[in-house]
């Protein structure tokens, strides 16, 4: 009886050493591939796009800061103008391709938070026929609200 008792126990320890050392064998099924790639393709709002360029922002030291907000065109005045955008007096927030939903879902990170006082919002007609689940004139409303509420007055 004893020896049945060993020679289980055995035979289960083996088992399991012999599971864990397939496991270990195995390649890890990520290697290979850039998962922060991937990632970006899943963020479709891009509310990452300028975590860096944020943290840059020194936000006491600017009074005046007006910052520019949009899609390609306002993204593209960095290519035409880029003096401009060289200090942190005009901060330029455009990602093309955006619609108004998108640019509402990444407002307070890439706009209030840089505590502007005065922004800029170009929104194309992209906006109005891209954006599917939202009606347009809504996302407008909700920016104008979310400046209106965290946007210091004159």
């Amino acid at each position: 009886m004893k020896l049945n008792i060993i020679f289980k126990s055995v035979f289960l320890l083996l088992l399991i050493m012999s599971i864990q050392l397939s496991f270990a064998q195995q390649k890890d099924p990520l290697e290979g591939i850039d998962v922060t790639k991937i990632l970006m393709h899943l963020d479709w709002y891009r509310m990452n796009y300028f975590d860096a360029k944020n943290k840059e922002v020194v936000v006491e030291n600017n009074k005046n800061r007006v910052v520019f907000m949009g899609n390609s065109m306002t993204q593209s005045w960095m290519n035409y103008m880029p003096e401009m955008f060289d200090n942190q007096n005009y901060v330029n927030r455009g990602i093309g391709g955006q619609t108004t939903p998108q640019m509402l879902l990444r407002f307070r990170q890439d706009v209030l938070e840089l505590k502007p006082k005065i922004v800029v919002i170009l929104e194309s007609s992209l906006g109005k026929c891209v954006a599917h689940s939202f009606k347009p004139t809504l996302s407008r409303y909700s920016i104008a609200f979310c400046c209106r509420i965290f946007l210091p007055r004159p």
